[in-house]
């Protein structure tokens, strides 16, 4: 059996480079395991209660089909549950109705530029 020259080479390469120190467990940073090594990132997420404003818009032309407290009432039911469970307890959103503002200038759904764009 005829080994090439590359196969020699990869098994000495092997071989011979030392160990070098060994992983850390992705969540070892981080006890609520929800961001893998971080310690290598910035911590962007939160621990206890955010408290989330909840906002409707409404435009010329067109009506909100939903209000900011039907919505409050599904993410609290919905969504802040889900966090609980995920962070067993650590985290907690909190969702209240922010209020309402109207806009007085029209939107054309589909259009291409962004609606508020001033150029």
């Amino acid at each position: 059996m005829r080994v090439s020259r590359l196969t020699i080479a990869v098994i000495l390469l092997v071989t011979m480079v030392p160990a070098g120190p060994a992983a850390a467990a992705p969540f070892d940073a981080d006890p609520l395991e929800l961001v893998p090594f971080a310690d290598t990132v910035m911590r962007v997420y939160s621990q206890g209660t955010d408290t989330w404003e909840v906002w409707t818009c409404s435009v010329p032309d067109h009506s909100p089909t939903l209000d900011a407290a039907s919505i409050v009432t599904n993410l609290e039911s919905e969504i802040r549950p889900y966090f609980e469970w995920l962070s067993e307890g650590a985290y907690s959103p909190r969702f209240t109705v922010g209020g309402a503002v109207a806009s007085n200038v029209a939107i054309a759904f589909g259009a291409p530029e962004a609606p508020f764009a001033t150029d």
